[in-house]
């Protein structure tokens, strides 16, 4: 059994927010290594290492168990749709869309045209859902700009990234009611060790092992990290109910083949 770690980040030398010694990618595979992850998605997001989507993608497609998730810049649909086929022809999977790091509006149609275009590509999107942020930066309303572009685009795959946060079991039961949407608990599977989210996390891996995936949020926790709260979390739980969550979920949403061993 292995876990496919549904977030990671790794810097080029020049992120302004993660340090290069400890977020390098030999230092990720090196991690990786010594726990159960031995797949990951790595996301490059533009503004904190602008200019560097062509070398990210080319560094860590060297790596057969790394998958890209890029950014975009989301000014005008029609730009959007020329980044969204330039991330597809560099080898991109995927697009994270992160609305703090973005500083993308809680209104308008951009997201539309992202779920859009990315269904168009056969490109899944991963959302952040942590939308807490200084009060002066939070404009319109990101969550109902969220489910209602949601609805705008029905056939769109979409990953809501740290599965909302404290609101897990509420995003769990808008997930429960969508085939195209995938719950990630990566960040808040760790950040919030000790909880109350403790009994959400247990509730969903023993309820909801159809419609949930795990990751670390790396460097902010580590594959070691995320293996540990895994372990916890896995005491009691039927074996095939342990793969779907650990990577077959993932794996499948992604239209990637299992690893055999």
């Amino acid at each position: 059994m292995y876990i496919f770690d549904s977030l990671t980040h790794i810097s080029l030398g020049k992120n302004i927010l993660w340090n290069y010694s400890e977020a390098n990618l030999n230092h990720l595979l090196k991690e990786m290594e010594n726990s159960l992850v031995k797949r990951a998605i790595v996301c490059h997001i533009d503004p904190l290492e602008p200019g560097s989507r062509k070398n990210f993608v080319e560094l860590i497609s060297n790596s057969d168990n790394l998958f890209a998730f890029g950014t975009i810049n989301c000014s005008s649909s029609n730009e959007i749709r020329s980044e969204i086929k330039e991330l597809k022809e560099n080898g991109y999977i995927g697009i994270k869309v992160h609305p703090r790091f973005q500083e993308l509006p809680g209104h308008g149609d951009w997201l539309v045209n992202i779920l859009t275009e990315a269904a168009s590509q056969d490109m899944v999107v991963a959302y952040c859902t942590y939308c807490f942020n200084r009060l002066d930066k939070v404009t319109g309303n990101p969550e109902l700009l969220l489910f209602n572009s949601i609805a705008k685009v029905p056939e769109s795959k979409i990953i809501l990234m740290h599965g909302g946060g404290i609101d897990l079991l509420r995003y769990s039961e808008i997930v429960r009611h969508s085939n195209n949407l995938l719950l990630d608990i990566s960040f808040t599977m760790c950040k919030y060790a000790g909880s109350s989210l403790d009994l959400d996390i247990e509730f969903l891996f023993q309820n909801f092992d159809r419609k949930i995936c795990v990751g670390s949020d790396y460097p902010d926790f580590s594959p070691n990290e995320l293996t540990t709260r895994f372990h916890r979390f896995s005491l009691g739980i039927d074996d095939d109910k342990i793969k779907r969550i650990a990577h077959l979920n993932l794996e499948n949403f992604l239209n990637i083949n299992t690893l055999t061993f």
